[in-house]
């Protein structure tokens, strides 16, 4: 550490403080337009997998709330900053004090790390890549975890799998949209897109675990043995 850097002002930290202070406004706006876009594109990602075009079946505001649908998600981008900053801080630490490392390190790398727009670039492959990660994993848990997904649902009209959808049925919900519900029948795999207005009833299915079961049955048999 030298005098030209105390520590408030390394790799430019300093400026970037001073900036979030004096734009406060506009660095809230640009920090939660990036958790939205993370949100969105998992959401996308998500659905995709089910050949849904969430995209299609979204309104204006579930890309407002985006960010709070899919907290893991929005949460991931906190990393980035630290992630982008590393990048940057390194590849200066690094120049100032080693030379062979301004032999080995091409001058387009330098370039690209301390480059605004190169950095933003590099912030959209992560966003793609962490909502990819991301929709996958709920995507298993979803399909490891079909009962605790399990809906007992009834439409105002029309059918559910060539069935009559006024009779209350059991499937898994996928998720929603401000204007849409998604179903999803893992035996046929088929999904059902389902407008809001016409959802007569929806309630939440729970499934008794093994052990549960065991000491519903043994609480049975005495009723049983007395008939």
């Amino acid at each position: 550490m030298t005098k030209n850097n105390p520590p408030n002002t390394i790799f430019g930290l300093r400026d970037v403080l001073q900036f979030v202070k004096a734009h406060l406004g506009t660095s809230l706006s640009m920090g939660y337009l990036a958790v939205t876009i993370i949100g969105m594109l998992s959401s996308a990602s998500f659905y995709s997998r089910f050949d849904i075009d969430v995209f299609y079946y979204a309104q204006l505001s579930d890309f407002l709330v985006a960010a709070i649908r899919t907290p893991w998600a929005s949460f991931s981008i906190l990393l980035a900053v630290p992630v982008a900053w590393s990048i940057f801080a390194s590849d200066i630490w690094l120049a100032q004090r080693y030379g062979w490392y301004r032999v080995l390190s091409p001058e387009w790398m330098s370039r690209v790390s301390r480059n605004v727009p190169a950095l933003f670039v590099m912030f959209l492959i992560y966003a793609w890549v962490a909502a990819v990660i991301y929709s996958r994993y709920e995507v298993n848990q979803q399909l490891q975890n079909v009962a605790e997904h399990t809906v007992s649902a009834s439409l105002q009209s029309g059918l559910y799998l060539d069935l009559d959808g006024t009779v209350p049925f059991e499937t898994m919900l996928l998720g929603t949209t401000s204007a849409y519900v998604f179903f999803y029948d893992v035996a046929s795999e088929r999904v059902t897109v389902v407008p809001v207005e016409n959802l007569a009833s929806i309630e939440w299915v729970r499934k008794l675990d093994d052990e549960e079961a065991a000491e519903r049955d043994v609480d049975a048999e005495p009723e049983v043995a007395d008939q």
